[in-house]
């Protein structure tokens, strides 16, 4: 005999809700004829579970009972892998015709009882809030996984891509949500960035294939050029029809992936772009050139590369002040409030035109070849002027002087 009861369950799901009792019930069957068995359950964690009617019962031939393991409120679901299991031990008890909780304990307490091992049952913590932490956590494997997926729906699914796609490591969970339904475009119900556009940043790019062989259609050249990731820019580029410009292609906020690798400090894919016919001196939306955004990261070999790939000086471009009063910067003043001062010297405008501008030298500021006709139509739309030392030199002056 190998065995005194049956249990007709192979595994145990318990649906986890955080700070709510969860339960799952299963049910346990004597095979004995002609005596009573006494059962007694258990687990790896008993702090943590619990089992109603009581862990240990006294089962009267070929009868049954139901149990339920119950796992005890709490914030987030204790999930390990492998997962912790439902033991249930079993006793021939001849003697035992009624029992109490007391007595049936006293009774699996001798030290020489024949104990049968008749079933072990892995417990299962499913549902959404089960994925969301196993995804947030660092202990993320396939077996829990699979068991948990298939509890989820597809919106649930899709928000759990969100997660997995931020990960650097999460290329498989990405898959596996994929496979099961999820969402390749999803993004936050309140509008966000894509799980392409996370996978990108986190430098996933097994996420990042996945994604864009599913259906992904964003195509987030700023963040591959922010992490300095070329072969993510070639790859998002031969998945896509971007034309030739695609190095000026500018998001939301006028920032085009010359700016996300200046900011970042991404020479390898700040050249990339360069070469590619990126624009070193395009603004965004707030007048800002990639210029600025190198020097306010304090990153020189960027700030060096911007500079010898202008056509002008960019050291003389300024912000566009959000208010008309509102001193505006060059990436010299920039670099100056962040203390960058490893980067003064390179930054730091030719004072010829300072000085030519400060004694009111119109004609000598207008024929700089630093400042061109097309700076005096912009400074007239309040575009991006010309700056240096906080000092105006503003192509604006030059026009309203009548010259």
């Amino acid at each position: 005999m190998d065995r005194l009861v049956k249990v007709e369950a192979a595994k145990l799901e318990l649906h986890f809700r955080p700070s709510y009792r969860c339960t799952a019930t299963f049910k346990i069957t004597s095979l004995i004829h002609t005596m009573p068995v006494a059962v007694k359950l258990s687990t790896v964690r008993p702090t943590s579970y619990s089992f109603s009617p009581d862990a240990v019962a006294l089962l009267p031939p070929l009868s049954s009972a139901v149990f339920t393991l119950v796992l005890l409120p709490t914030a987030s679901p204790p999930l390990v892998s492998p997962p912790d299991v439902v033991v249930v031990g079993t006793a021939l008890a001849p003697a035992l015709q009624r029992a109490n909780s007391a007595a049936l304990r006293h009774f699996f307490s001798r030290p020489a009882l024949p104990l049968f091992r008749d079933a072990s049952l892995p417990i299962h913590l499913i549902g959404p809030h089960s994925l969301r932490s196993l995804l947030l956590g660092s202990g993320s494997t396939s077996s829990l996984l699979a068991s948990i997926i298939p509890s989820c729906t597809p919106p649930e699914l899709s928000a759990a891509l969100l997660l997995a796609a931020g990960d650097s490591s999460g290329g498989n969970a990405v898959s596996s949500l994929l496979s099961a339904g999820a969402n390749p475009n999803s993004r936050p119900a309140a509008g966000g960035r894509s799980a392409i556009s996370l996978a990108v940043s986190a430098g996933c790019a097994e996420a990042v294939e996945v994604l864009v062989k599913a259906g992904a259609t964003d195509r987030p050249l700023n963040e591959a050029a922010a992490v300095n990731r070329t072969d993510l820019i070639l790859f998002l580029l031969a998945e896509s029809d971007l034309g030739l410009d695609w190095a000026d292609m500018a998001d939301a906020d006028g920032r085009t992936p010359v700016h996300a690798a200046a900011a970042e400090g991404s020479v390898d894919a700040l050249r990339l772009c360069l070469s590619c016919g990126g624009d070193p001196e395009r603004t965004d939306a707030r007048g800002w050139t990639p210029l600025h955004y190198a020097a306010a990261g304090g990153h020189l070999e960027a700030t060096s590369l911007l500079i010898k790939s202008s056509d002008f000086n960019p050291r003389l471009a300024v912000t566009r002040g959000v208010k008309w009063w509102l001193r505006r910067k060059t990436a010299f003043d920039i670099a100056v409030k962040k203390g960058h001062s490893h980067l003064f010297d390179i930054l730091r405008p030719e004072d010829e035109l300072i000085r030519a501008a400060r004694c009111g030298k119109v004609a000598a500021v207008s024929a700089s070849p630093l400042i061109d006709e097309a700076v005096l139509a912009e400074a007239c739309l309040d575009q991006p002027v010309w700056e240096s030392h906080g000092e105006a030199a503003s192509a604006a002056a030059l026009v309203n002087t009548g010259n």
